[in-house]
């Protein structure tokens, strides 16, 4: 069985994506991760499951593509965890019973969000599936050792440091400036511009009270190191600015959270997974509760003790940073019993879970079907078919044409200076490591790009995406 599992960030999925991989890999199949940039490599790959990283507007038309190829489709998605509002969740998803009919599956992180999707009938029942999130496996005792090892690549500054995880992409977004940010949620996810504004103005406040915060603990705890590490869809640059010419202060966007939270004291956010990341971690976060949160505290802050000012965070960082620090048992059971809900009881699992689901899953639709239907769906008309022949003979993808080829040369060389660039060289380090801590469970495996494989159907000529095989 081939599977194309669509990453979107590398900093925040590959890790769990890699694990994955390789359960599917011990079971005999073939995996392909496939940038969420360059989705539609899956046009030459014809994998017998797509497993999508979110089910959301802009999905519309590479779902409605992927249905009219008869190539089976399925959804893990990368944002499931503790929702505030699950009818805002909801609001992002692309409902629409003539594409949600058709998915093979929708993979929940746990059963508290799963079970409003069966009473609202936001899928089939049958293809309800709670699963956890595998990124959060990474956690669990057996895979703690692995962690560490895949992140000795970003070095931690000396002990004891405190994390803190910010999340404002919409005033910070790496990607556009905050009217981009605004515009994108109105016009791709339908959003009123006045409340996304709103928003986007309740950030900036809380950004900047975040900085101010964070330079005033740095200066009362001098021998402190205090990590500022942006989510992976911030602008660095902002943090590095502010914080220039503070010594105990660092700004590190390298790595995955999951390496970063099991060597912190202790961790610092608002509104945010991170608190969750930090449970399963065994790290106190602290949220600073007089600062106003935009998108409201709910139960992403199920697992923070909240602080009420300054001097209380003070003294609560102290106490962690000093290993004095530790929750009453209302607390811990409270949480415990939230993550439970949310995760799947974060068992370490989810990754044989999501496993098994995907196995399940068997093509409607021969390979020789799937591949005169991509041929047929990708066919332009005479004359630049001819031209479209020449280059799909020589290699390239079925997508590429005489029409777009200049525009997919200069997006294939905006993927490899983006952020979201990820190659075999770090694909096949983790899942070395991951092997290496396996107990003998993970074979050893082959990873090359899609440009090397020869296991791509119509053309493999500029693939990105990264092929791992059993070795």
């Amino acid at each position: 069985m081939k599977v194309a599992l669509i990453l979107d960030h590398p900093r925040r999925d590959l890790g769990g994506l890699c694990l994955l991989s390789m359960e599917l890999v011990r079971r005999g199949h073939s995996v392909y991760l496939v940038p969420m940039y360059l989705n539609d490599e899956v046009l030459s790959i014809i994998p017998d499951l797509v497993v999508l990283n979110y089910l959301r507007r802009p999905s519309r038309n590479f779902l409605r593509t992927l249905h009219a190829c008869g190539i089976p489709v399925a959804v893990h998605s990368t944002e499931g965890g503790p929702i505030n509002e699950v009818q805002r969740y909801k609001h992002d998803l692309l409902l629409e019973a003539d594409l949600t009919d058709r998915i093979e599956f929708y993979s929940f992180w746990g059963e508290k969000l799963a079970a409003t999707a069966r009473e609202e009938s936001w899928f089939p029942e049958d293809r309800i599936a709670v699963t956890g999130s595998p990124r959060f496996d990474l956690y669990h005792p057996d895979w703690r050792a692995a962690s560490i090892e895949i992140n000795r690549g970003t070095p931690a500054p000396p002990q004891p440091f405190v994390l803190i995880c910010s999340n404002y992409g919409l005033s910070n977004s790496a990607f556009c400036d905050g009217e981009g940010a605004v515009k994108a949620l109105t016009e791709q996810h339908n959003y009123d511009p006045a409340l996304v504004r709103s928003w986007l103005a309740s950030e900036e406040l809380a950004i900047t009270a975040m900085i101010k915060l964070v330079k005033s603990q740095a200066e009362r705890l001098p021998s402190v190191t205090f990590v500022w590490r942006p989510h992976p869809f911030e602008k660095v640059e902002t943090y590095q600015k502010e914080f220039a010419g503070i010594k105990n202060i660092v700004v590190r966007a390298e790595g995955e959270i999951v390496g970063w939270m099991l060597r912190a004291s202790a961790a610092i956010q608002q509104f945010c997974t991170t608190g969750f990341d930090a449970w399963f971690a065994g790290v106190p976060s602290f949220r600073p509760a007089w600062i106003p949160a935009y998108i409201g505290v709910g139960e992403q802050n199920a697992v923070n003790f909240d602080c009420e000012n300054e001097e209380s965070l003070y003294e609560n960082l102290k106490a962690a940073t000093s290993g004095n620090y530790h929750y009453d048992e209302e607390f811990t059971r409270g949480a415990d019993e939230r993550t439970k809900s949310w995760f799947h009881g974060g068992d370490g699992r989810s990754y044989v879970r999501l496993a098994d689901r995907i196995e399940s899953t068997i093509p409607k639709h021969s390979v020789a079907k799937r591949v005169a239907s991509v041929r047929a769906k990708t066919a332009t008309r005479f004359p630049r078919r001819i031209v479209d022949s020449a280059l799909h003979a020589a290699g390239f993808m079925p997508p590429w044409n005489s029409e777009n080829f200049r525009n997919r040369l200069g997006l294939v060389k905006r993927y490899k200076a983006s952020v979201k660039y990820f190659d075999p060289a770090i694909v096949r380090r983790i899942t070395g490591i991951l092997a290496a801590h396996s107990k003998g469970s993970f074979p050893a495996v082959h990873v090359c790009s899609g440009s090397e494989s020869g296991t791509y159907i119509l053309g493999n000529r500029r693939a990105e995406s990264v092929v791992v095989t059993r070795g």
